[in-house]
């Protein structure tokens, strides 16, 4: 048994982009293409396994937490649509 639990993370959801009309086969199909450009999930969780290792408070650091969003948020882009622009900031690699 852990030493500590703590309650799952809870991000408000954001919802999803409408179009404004019914959608098509081309819209299913850019939808997919757009999600395989769009699909930076592994580096978001390699950048956290990075930042976790080195920071003192490991993965309840706050860098940690805000990746750990921006992951939930990257794992909704089937449903919602919302791209997660995946930059690295100068203190995550400073951790």
């Amino acid at each position: 048994m852990p030493p500590r639990l703590y309650m799952p993370a809870e991000y408000p959801r954001l919802p999803a982009i409408d179009i404004g009309r019914k959608v098509t086969a081309p819209d299913i199909s850019k939808h997919f293409i757009d999600f395989m450009k769009n699909d930076n999930i592994g580096l978001l969780a390699n950048q956290l396994l990075v930042v976790s290792d080195r920071a003192d408070k490991g993965s309840m650091d706050d860098t940690c937490i805000a990746i750990s969003e921006l992951m939930s948020t990257a794992l909704d882009y089937p449903k919602t649509g919302i791209v997660v622009c995946c930059y690295y900031p100068s203190r995550w690699s400073e951790c």
